[in-house]
């Protein structure tokens, strides 16, 4: 089996989410469900026939398609399992009860932002900056804007356990001996060698003008050591999806053109769908209310002159009320 991104929903599941479907509302009404923040819920498609709804960095709900034609499954991580709505909300539903999802869901997702943690959305960290910025470039994008985000959580499928280590062992090994050999040298800098990775999902990923899928790392401004390591991050990202990008890029297109059908991107997207496949990918470190006196910029650069390969696009978003991502220019 060739690598993927299986990420597309079922035609039954979609026909159920289109209007006049009954599950329609899913999609068209999210936004406005919890009173004041139109950020707060984030709406995304994943494998195995599933809907996602992202409060930040937690997921509060899934919607999976059922096995008998017209029939879904509710289900949420067990930390919600006390939120008021859940009892009743998480099984299976046939299609005669579905009229019902309207009033439990949103009442549910309202109790479920309220008793999540703080740090996965409302400290307006990087969870409130995937949440802003996959809405912001996704479903608010209009035509001029440099980058159509498509996805988040972004991670290449691969035929066999085999494959997956072969192409993930061989990308993290590279910029993980440049980190390493970084901490050897001064650990009272960099801290200590140890054994985690640097991670294999990146945290969106766009679309650009020019047939360009950018694979984009997202850092809070006052996450200093995430910034400085950022970029091999990045570069991890950017080398597995290089690899993969003649087997995934007709994938990548077809979910975003279910998007656009589904009202998740708007119809102005399928501009940015070329017609000949992507042409390249490009890596990227995003930094959220930078800190311009941080000393990361420094270590930042210095990482980069180890490793000219870790050269992802640096950019910057200064402001939540002007989310355009701008290119840093070093100091």
């Amino acid at each position: 089996m060739p690598m993927r991104y299986a990420r597309l929903l079922s035609r039954s599941f979609s026909d159920l989410l289109l209007p006049p479907g009954p599950l329609h509302f899913l999609l068209r009404d999210f936004r406005g469900w919890i009173d004041g923040d139109r950020f707060a819920l984030d709406v995304q498609l994943r494998d195995g026939n599933k809907l996602m709804f992202y409060h930040g960095t937690t997921v509060l709900l899934n919607i999976a398609h059922g096995v008998n034609v017209g029939d879904v499954s509710l289900s949420a991580a067990s930390a919600y399992g006390n939120v008021p709505g859940n009892r009743e909300l998480m099984r299976r539903w046939p299609a005669v009860e579905f009229g019902t999802l309207k009033e439990l869901v949103p009442a549910y997702l309202r109790s479920a932002v309220a008793a999540s943690g703080e740090k996965y959305y409302r400290n307006g960290q990087e969870g409130y900056w995937q949440n802003r910025l996959a809405l912001a470039f996704g479903p608010d994008w209009r035509p001029g804007m440099d980058w159509l985000i498509l996805d988040r959580e972004a991670v290449v499928g691969f035929g066999n356990d085999a494959e997956r280590s072969a192409i993930q062992s061989a990308a993290q090994q590279k910029f993980l001996a440049v980190r390493t050999l970084l901490q050897q040298e001064n650990p009272s800098l960099w801290g200590k060698p140890d054994s985690k990775n640097l991670g294999n999902e990146a945290d969106l990923l766009a679309l650009g003008p020019d047939r360009e899928l950018y694979v984009i790392e997202l850092k809070h401004g006052g996450n200093a050591d995430g910034i400085y390591w950022g970029r091999l991050q990045a570069a991890v990202y950017g080398d597995i999806f290089r690899q993969a990008l003649g087997q995934i890029s007709n994938d990548i297109l077809e979910l975003t053109v279910q998007k656009v059908e589904l009202g998740l991107l708007p119809r102005e997207a399928l501009a940015r769908v070329p017609s000949t496949g992507l042409r390249t990918v490009v890596p990227v470190l995003m930094v959220a209310e930078p800190n311009d006196a941080s000393s990361c910029w420094a270590r930042l650069q210095d990482v980069l002159a180890r490793c000219p390969e870790a050269n992802a696009v640096l950019v910057e978003v200064r402001s939540s009320a002007d989310v355009a991502p701008i290119p840093r220019i070093p100091a």
